[in-house]
């Protein structure tokens, strides 16, 4: 049975309210005069927002946040950002099931809300069978039967292991698959783009084998983590026995939850002569400290198989946090390093210390 209402921490960020703070809270899914709408109700009570849905949704992503929880993010077209945290796992899974539903137009809006929870199947309506829905959100295939311990591992083998395939044809569409998301992925192009028209339309006639491509969201659950773990195992190959530089800054995203970027920098130029650094961890920070980004960076260099004593210098900037994790953590555990603050860093403190005093500058 889909859930539609999910509970959790929810965050608002629209015309109407601005930033919300994030407050205990739910979704619920409001099917009337056949619209699909969004209300959001806080606990503390007050008027609950309501968004429209029907024609109106951009994206939904769901990400896992810790153990059995997870992330519900949804985009609108009017430039409304909703999100839910600490979602059980199978209720989350099932609210995305039913959004993307809603975004590609596969709602069945005779369901009435009298129906409650409602059959997943009766809401994909007469256009999709059952079936058709498994193939096309392989996640949720025999979820009824499986509680929540085995939704998530089975999530996590789709991540882990290997694309199998047994036939050459099989073999030619797993090549042509990894090809175009490593493609995309490296030229910054949204896989969503491939659901336009005239990109299928380019595929199926110009690229050979272009026809076996599927829509952005097998895409995402199934070949994206292949490449991954491909990418992955090229950067540890040109890290290993390599003296590091680990690089790690904390910032904001537009949802305004504090991030971790982790980098590591091998000291050996190419072929141009530069340091090049490399991206290799995002972290969500449900706090910032220097316990948190301690973790968060020595589980990167453990994951990458990089030995502490490679580990030559820490490069972060100059919060004291970022100091303390350095004195109290890494330079024990990484005993050939130094610590060494980012200098962009510094010289813009030197700046706005500067600017300070002169306060008409800034006044147009």
């Amino acid at each position: 049975m889909a859930p539609l209402k999910v509970h959790g921490p929810v965050r608002m960020r629209s015309i109407q309210t601005g930033i919300t703070k994030w407050k205990e809270g739910s979704f619920e899914i409001v099917e009337k005069d056949n619209k699909v709408s969004l209300v959001v109700h806080y606990s503390v009570g007050g008027i609950p927002k309501t968004f429209q849905l029907s024609h109106n949704i951009k994206t939904v992503v769901l990400r896992p946040n810790g153990g059995k929880l997870c992330c519900l993010m949804l985009t609108l077209k009017d430039a409304s950002f909703l999100t839910i945290d600490k979602v059980p796992s199978k209720d989350a899974n099932e609210m995305r099931m039913y959004l993307d539903a809603v975004l590609h137009d596969r709602v069945h809006t005779a369901v009435k809300p009298s129906q409650g929870s409602g059959s997943f199947g009766g809401v994909l309506g007469s256009r999709t069978t059952q079936k058709e829905a498994n193939r096309q959100f392989p996640y949720i295939e025999n979820q009824e039967d499986a509680d929540q311990e085995e939704s998530r591992n089975k999530h996590q083998k789709t991540i882990t292991s290997p694309l199998k395939y047994e036939t050459p044809a099989e073999r030619e569409r797993v090549e042509i698959c990894t090809a175009w998301v490593k493609t995309l992925a490296g030229a910054n192009i949204p896989l969503s783009k491939t659901d336009h028209p005239l990109v299928g339309e380019f595929l199926d006639i110009r690229v050979q084998n272009g026809g076996a491509i599927p829509g952005r969201t097998q895409l995402t659950e199934t070949y994206v983590p292949e490449v991954y773990l491909k990418e992955k195992e090229n950067l540890k190959l040109k890290l290993k026995d390599k003296k590091i530089t680990v690089i790690f800054v904390e910032c904001c995203h537009d949802e305004a939850r504090s991030i971790l970027n982790v980098l590591f920098a091998p000291l050996q130029p190419d072929c141009c002569g530069h340091i090049n650094s490399l991206l290799v961890v995002t972290v969500f920070l449900d706090a910032v400290n220097h316990t948190t980004v301690s973790q968060a960076v020595v589980k990167a260099v453990s994951e990458f198989q990089i030995d502490y004593e490679n580990v030559v210098v820490i490069d972060t900037d100059d919060a004291n946090y970022m100091k303390m994790s350095f004195d109290s953590v890494f330079s024990t555990l990484f005993p050939n390093s130094v610590h060494r603050t980012c200098l962009a860093h510094i010289v813009n403190l030197i700046g706005e210390s500067f600017r300070k005093p002169f306060q008409l500058v800034d006044t147009f």
